[in-house]
């Protein structure tokens, strides 16, 4: 299982590899289903060495269909999204599809971080 970058802690759950032209509702779903429902999803660009994670997501599956979306340390982010919010933030942060509401959304949690400190 591949390493972070902060030394030698693994990553939180299985990496499902998916290419960027792959972030599709439906195939999101499946592979985080296959995965047992918490997984690292990595997004690969074209270009990037096959051993690169590329962009990488931590995705657990809750109740009733719904998502979170965490950080390395397990703080999470994003709550209760369905499928179609979680690829649109995954398309945005990935820079395959800018969403003008995501980014909304990145600068709000953004702004509310430096508050906390």
């Amino acid at each position: 299982m591949p390493k972070y970058f902060e030394g030698n802690k693994q990553l939180p759950a299985e990496v499902v590899s998916v290419h960027y032209n792959e972030i599709i509702a439906h195939r999101l779903q499946r592979k985080i289903s296959e995965a047992g429902g918490d997984c690292v999803i990595s997004v690969k660009l074209p270009g990037l060495d096959e051993s690169c994670l590329g962009y990488v997501f931590f995705v657990r599956n809750t109740d009733n269909n719904k998502y979170e979306l965490r950080d390395i340390n397990n703080v999470t982010f994003f709550r209760d999204l369905n499928i179609e919010e979680l690829e649109k933030i995954i398309k945005h942060a990935s820079g395959v599809e800018y969403n003008a509401e995501v980014q909304h959304e990145f600068y709000r949690i953004r702004n509310e971080i430096g508050l906390n400190q």
